[in-house]
């Protein structure tokens, strides 16, 4: 990838500051999404694209198919860190464990391992979920990435290849039957206030942040970060997992930037709905009507994100 600089002249003190924009792409105001493909070429396809995520999910759209298989994520335990990136708070896991915990079935090919799980949220407990369904977006929104490890090498490498990346989106909601997982990675961001901190963990199971449903929905489509790479087949289960009104609240006192220079709250970071541009949405899911559901929707069938029994 090119490195680019965009450098401005202030013309009172004819100073020259050079700002790299792959440290400074942001989710608002000129270094945001809109921009994306415009800051770097290499990004192009941010604003190019035609597979691009996330998007906004309608049940009129889902194609039921009853042939996918069930996901399933290898159990075990990794170890890894979790950091204040400066555009969100993530797990990478250790190089040494990627080959620990792999990602198979659904509607997948192929064996992908993990390297890293994202966490988007909104401002002041605002819904931030990237994808939404039928328009509902939920509190926050937690994203398993993992890369193919039967076919490339290298997970940076396979962002830009075909089949290269799968991730899991978890949606999140307001509740009281906490994931105790996904609390190690809220536990952990309360001591990572500014970027460029880090926390290691071990003993982590990923395959515990999993909602318990078979059910779920996948598509092809992009990174949701430059530069957007269409390489991406995105799994999102039938069913949220919940937090607290604390650990959203400890998640408003984390910086975008460094205790030097803070900048801004590390919070929105989220990318806007992206056209479909006629994808094909499936899902193996077997609609049912329930009456309270987050999501219930009637196109034909219904379709729901089931808040009952989540953890």
């Amino acid at each position: 990838m090119k490195l680019l600089k965009a450098v401005f002249i202030l013309n009172l003190s004819q100073t020259v500051v050079s700002v790299n924009w792959l440290e400074w792409w942001t989710y608002d105001g000129i270094s945001g999404p809109n921009f994306w493909g415009l800051i770097n070429p290499d990004w192009a396809i941010c604003n190019q694209g035609t597979r691009q995520s996330p998007i906004n999910i309608l049940p009129e759209d889902i194609q039921y198919d009853p042939t996918l298989p069930e996901l399933f994520i290898t159990p075990g335990e990794v170890s890894g860190r979790v950091a204040n990136t400066g555009h969100g708070i993530s797990f990478f896991v250790d190089e040494n464990d990627r080959n620990l915990v792999n990602i198979s079935g659904a509607s997948l090919s192929y064996k992908y391992q993990v390297w890293r799980v994202d966490l988007h949220w909104g401002f002041r407990g605002k819904p931030g979920s990237e994808h939404t369904i039928g328009g509902h977006q939920f509190l926050a929104e937690l994203q398993i990435v993992a890369y193919n490890g039967e076919l490339y090498n290298a997970d940076k490498m396979t962002t830009s290849l075909p089949q290269g990346v799968v991730t899991i989106a978890i949606l999140i909601k307001n509740g009281f039957n906490l994931n105790e997982e996904f609390q190690k990675i809220t536990n952990s961001a309360n001591k990572i206030k500014f970027a460029g901190e880090e926390m290691s963990i071990k003993g982590f199971n990923i395959g515990n942040l999993m909602p318990h449903t078979k059910e779920y929905i996948t598509y092809d489509g992009s990174l949701t970060v430059p530069g957007c790479q269409e390489s991406n087949t995105w799994i999102i289960p039938n069913r949220p997992i919940q937090i607290s009104e604390q650990q959203i609240e400890s998640l408003t006192a984390l910086k975008q930037g460094t205790k030097e220079d803070p900048r801004g709250p590390l919070a929105g970071n989220n990318r806007p709905e992206q056209p479909l541009n006629g994808r094909l949405v499936r899902t193996n899911a077997i609609f049912h009507h329930h009456e309270s559901v987050d999501c219930d929707y009637s196109s034909g069938f219904k379709y729901e994100i089931n808040n009952q029994n989540s953890n």
